[in-house]
């Protein structure tokens, strides 16, 4: 099955939305018109999008007579910035990088064969849009009747508007529900990119490995062992294994931009989303929508790092099965492929790369935990501290 089949629905939606640039030939008809009613459509979409990170910016010199308050207004400005910019970066990476994808993709699948979840995939495929529209409706929905609700609790993140008037109303419900729709939306379709090309490549590789146990165990049980087979066989399991690893890591240039936003802005939100609720300085309002965006976007984190663990593994999988070879009893040549499929196992880690910074594997699992739960014990603390010299202030005064 063709890529472009596979992703077709999926990827026509995130035109829609204006996560992708429709594919426009400088020859066809009104060719220039729909290219620069493409941009027009991005900057709509994309303006939404940003309105809600300056919109905050904004509000924090406006906070400044009271500095307790810009530390968890920092949570939610992280959390709008991390998104913002990875929603406006995967715009590109996709109008970019996609077509190449779905090309060498196709080639892997005419050298190789099928790929095995590509019936799964064109499933899951039709059913993320009408998934993200209904969610994204319900979601926006929820939050501008919790706005509304919260008026007085809400007022100073409803900047610039407040509740004076019935425009003003009307205009805080209509900008919270179309942010809220669009930036729902993106982060669905796009966790959805990120799980399908997670089950492709997990399943892949996991064949590979398979692929690879059976020659070994065939070869090594045989009474008779035929050399030349299981040369020319390794050879082409090693080739099989270089054009999965190349399809993964164009996969990859499309992914990083959304997975180093998220977790550039994790860590910074969650530690101000902290301060905020253990020093007392938000409304009860406040409180709840600064917690439900800084723990959301903890939860999708961790979807990314578990699943990027899982592949990097599977990825790796084949090195203990190589390792078994007996290289003596098998010709020149096919000790040349098993140490050139040796070498690429055990060279760059195999996974999802964020930036070159870093490649989500197990590691990421314990250095994620790690680093929460030690900025958690510090703010715990602190909040502690700051309590016990509050109350001998107090002693102090009476």
């Amino acid at each position: 099955m063709e890529a472009k089949i596979l992703f077709r629905r999926y990827i026509l939606y995130t035109k829609w939305l204006g996560l992708c640039r429709p594919t426009i030939q400088s020859f066809d008809k009104w060719g220039t018109l729909k290219l620069v009613l493409s941009y027009v459509w991005f900057l709509i979409i994309h303006g939404i999008i940003w309105f809600y990170p300056i919109k905050f910016i904004v509000l924090l010199f406006n906070e400044g007579g009271n500095p307790e308050r810009i530390i968890p207004l920092l949570a939610i400005i992280s959390c709008f910035l991390g998104f913002a910019y990875a929603f406006s970066s995967v715009y590109f990476a996709l109008t970019k990088h996609f077509e190449d994808f779905c090309k060498i993709l196709d080639v892997h699948q005419q050298r190789f064969g099928i790929l095995n979840k590509t019936t799964f995939i064109k499933r899951i495929d039709r059913l993320i849009p009408y998934f993200a529209m209904s969610f994204a409706l319900l979601t926006s929905a929820l939050l501008t009747a919790f706005v509304l609700h919260s008026k007085e609790d809400m007022a100073s993140i409803a900047y610039p508007f407040d509740f004076s008037n019935l425009k003003n109303v009307v205009s805080v419900a209509v900008i919270t529900a179309l942010n809220e729709f669009v930036v729902m939306n993106h982060s669905i379709l796009l966790e959805g990119l990120f799980y399908d090309m997670s089950v492709l490549f997990i399943s892949e590789f996991a064949q590979q490995t398979k692929n690879v146990q059976n020659c070994i165990n065939k070869f090594a049980n045989a009474e008779v062992k035929n050399v030349t087979k299981f040369e020319s066989s390794i050879e082409i399991l090693r080739q099989q294994y270089i054009s999965l690893v190349e399809c993964f890591d164009h996969s990859n240039k499309i992914l990083c931009h959304y997975l180093f936003g998220s977790y550039a802005a994790v860590i910074p939100g969650y530690c101000f989303m902290l301060y905020g609720i253990t020093r007392d300085v938000l409304t009860a309002g406040e409180t709840m929508y600064i917690a439900f965006v800084s723990l959301s976007h903890i939860a999708l984190i961790t979807m990314f790092t578990a699943m990027g663990a899982i592949l990097s593994i599977k990825a790796h999988a084949p090195l203990d099965a190589l390792m078994k070879i007996d290289l003596l009893s098998v010709t020149d040549k096919t000790v040349h492929s098993v140490n050139l499929f040796v070498s690429r196992l055990t060279g760059p880690t195999i996974g999802y790369r964020v930036y070159e910074l870093f490649t989500l594997d197990t590691n990421t699992i314990l250095a994620v935990i790690g680093t929460l739960l030690t900025y958690t014990v510090v703010m715990l603390q602190f909040s502690g501290s700051s309590n016990i010299n509050n109350c001998s202030l107090n002693i102090t005064v009476n």
